[in-house]
């Protein structure tokens, strides 16, 4: 008695040496990232665990039964007597002793496990406030009954009122308390306690604390009493019925064992994982290792449409598990190719950036008045998706305002240039439209000067050339040459009654060019 004295004071020392290095590293966590498999059928996935808090060293095991974790246990796995009333109705498993059954009233896995170090069970129990309740869980030999055949396990006492939870581990046909020999469960509706009991080298380590405690503080490390083979894991209840007793509530049950789980070289599917630090720590992860897809997007509606231009782009939404390389959008006249994809008949594509979400892209040199199609596209190793097609019509051209009025002139004016105005800037040009009597003529750089001929009326008309968002476009005017004004004066004369009549003075003005020469020589 006195070396079990000894051994369990150096225990608590140790505990208590453990509890303060705990709670300085601080709650047990873990970093996960999931590499997807390239095909259903590959084992090119994987998941990548970094633990950080607790005590390390850590380990990462693999997980032989999980069970009410975040939903209720499934009662198909277990076996139960006909003493112990089993309830599924709520969020978690619950178990009342209804009859006097001996220890012999249990709820206890189908399946059997070969005793072995490393193998664990934890779980969570829920002790009702204010009534009686008395169960061991933890590792049962299938083969006896009684209180003895929870042969490690951890016994929760709660003699009803406002009594405490007392906790002991059980190995056969002893008990000792923990260092912390029982929690308190004064307030209602009751405590919530993670246990753990794990077979080691000839010992065995339990494990308790209130579950709103990051880590285990309270266990106790007990040489093993009755090394038997196989064990089920479960619960024994109480041996017999009390008045006001409560069920107790059953979740996060999980057993592992000692071997290393494998990460990597993971074929698709949902993978758990148990991540234990040296203190007796752990935290379950679930991991789903998907399969690499071809991304997922969508085509955003074009926008900012004008003549030469518009904005298209795409979100991807899911880049499938590996990394997108390259994005963009592909876009075809409707008339050439109404299905665009990269490579098609009359496609262009245009890459912008890489990743996922959303992007866009003004696209130029497009025609006037002209539908397209167009999708948004993302690549990644496993090929390249599209968003659905859709489609935008370029606005026309605008028409220019050609500014340029009739012109009236008088034959023999000095030669001129034409000057029309615009709200383009296309060139102009000039022609003389349909017949011309007058002998006009146009020259000097695009015809824009005027060399005037004879009396008349033609068509002059303005041609301007396409620019920018104005189509080309005409104005005919109608130039008039007017005859010019001659005056002829004659000086005023006088005779006599009987005198030969004086000679008329006459003198003409406004004759032009050579004509007036001409007259002038009569």
């Amino acid at each position: 008695m006195k070396k079990r004295t000894l051994l369990l004071s150096t225990f608590i020392v140790a505990i208590l040496f453990s509890f303060n290095n705990l709670s300085a590293q601080g709650k047990l966590t873990a970093d996960v990232t999931t590499n997807p498999a390239t095909t259903n059928s590959s084992s090119d996935g994987s998941v990548t665990i970094t633990p950080s808090g607790g005590v390390g060293p850590y380990t990462i095991k693999r997980v032989l039964h999980k069970d009410g974790v975040n939903q209720m246990i499934n009662t198909q796995n277990y076996t139960a007597s006909s003493a112990m009333n089993v309830d599924i109705s709520g969020d978690n498993l619950k178990l009342k002793v209804v009859s006097s059954g001996g220890w012999n009233t249990k709820f206890l896995s189908n399946q059997t496990y070969a005793s072995s170090i490393g193998l664990t069970f934890r779980g969570s129990i829920f002790v009702t406030y204010n009534a009686y309740k008395a169960f061991a869980l933890g590792f049962h030999d299938q083969l006896e009954n009684g209180i003895s055949s929870a042969v490690h396990s951890i016994y929760f006492f709660d003699n009803g009122s406002t009594a405490p939870i007392s906790l002991t581990a059980r190995e056969y046909d002893s008990a000792e308390y923990f260092p912390t020999s029982s929690y308190s469960n004064n307030i209602s509706p009751g405590k919530w306690v993670d246990f753990k009991v794990r077979i080691g080298d000839g010992v065995i380590n339990y494990f308790v604390k209130p579950s709103d405690d990051d880590l285990y503080t309270n266990s106790v490390t007990r040489t093993i009493e009755n090394n038997v083979t196989p064990l089920k894991f479960g619960v024994r209840g109480t041996s017999t019925v009390h008045s006001g007793e409560e069920s107790t509530h059953h979740k996060n049950w999980v057993l592992y064992d000692a071997q290393i789980a494998q990460t990597t070289n993971l074929t698709a599917g949902t993978y758990d994982f148990i991540v234990e630090d040296s203190a007796g720590n752990d935290i379950l992860i679930t991991k789903e290792v998907t399969v690499i897809n071809k991304p997922t997007l969508t085509t955003t509606a074009a926008n900012t449409i004008v003549q030469f231009s518009a904005t298209l782009g795409g979100n991807v939404t899911a880049d499938g598990g590996a990394s997108i390389t390259e994005r963009g959008v592909v876009y075809a006249i409707t008339t050439t190719n109404a299905d665009p994809l990269i490579d098609g008949t009359g496609v262009i594509k245009d890459t912008n950036e890489t990743g996922t979400g959303s992007f866009s892209e003004s696209i130029g040199g497009l025609t006037p008045n002209t539908q397209y199609s167009f999708k948004a596209y993302a690549t990644n190793s496993q090929g390249t998706s599209y968003g659905t097609v859709q489609t935008f019509i370029t606005t026309s051209l605008v028409a220019p305002t050609i500014m340029l009025n009739n012109i009236n002139k008088v034959y023999g004016d000095a030669n001129f240039d034409l000057a029309a105005t615009s709200n383009s800037g296309g060139i102009f040009s000039y022609t003389i439209e349909g017949l011309n009597t007058t002998g006009t003529s146009l020259s000097g750089t695009n015809n824009k000067t005027i060399n005037l001929g004879n009396v008349g009326s033609i068509t002059i008309r303005v041609t301007q050339a396409a620019d920018g968002i104005y189509s080309s476009g005409t104005k005919d005017i109608t130039l008039t040459i007017g005859k010019a004004t001659l005056t002829v004066t004659a000086d005023d004369k006088s005779k006599g009654y009987g005198d030969a009549n004086p000679a008329f003075t006459i003198s003409y003005s406004g004759f032009k060019g050579l004509k007036t020469q001409k007259l002038q020589r009569f």
